[in-house]
């Protein structure tokens, strides 16, 4: 597997609610179709709760049918899930 980026534009940022980035790049090594993620949305949604804050995270576009879904989600959810420790501590 090599290197692989993207690069994202802020498009929406509601203080209170929510975060949107445009992937208006992408390089994705490890699959055929280098930019698949392009033109997708990496959506954070919050909202307060009774611990502080929820965060729902949406990657628009990753979606099973497309070849990076298995992996991509995966990588997603260990990437949060490592946020998620450092925010806490």
């Amino acid at each position: 597997m090599g290197v692989h980026f993207s690069k994202q534009k802020l498009i929406e940022l509601n203080p209170d609610n929510q975060l949107v980035w445009l992937v208006t790049e992408s390089n994705l090594s490890f699959i055929n179709d280098t930019h698949e993620w392009e033109n997708t949305k990496i959506k954070f949604d919050l909202e307060p709760d009774d611990n502080g804050t929820k965060v729902t995270f949406t990657h628009e576009g990753l979606i099973p049918k497309i070849e990076c879904y298995k992996n991509c989600a995966g990588a997603w959810t260990q990437y949060l899930e490592h946020l998620e420790k450092y925010l806490n501590s």
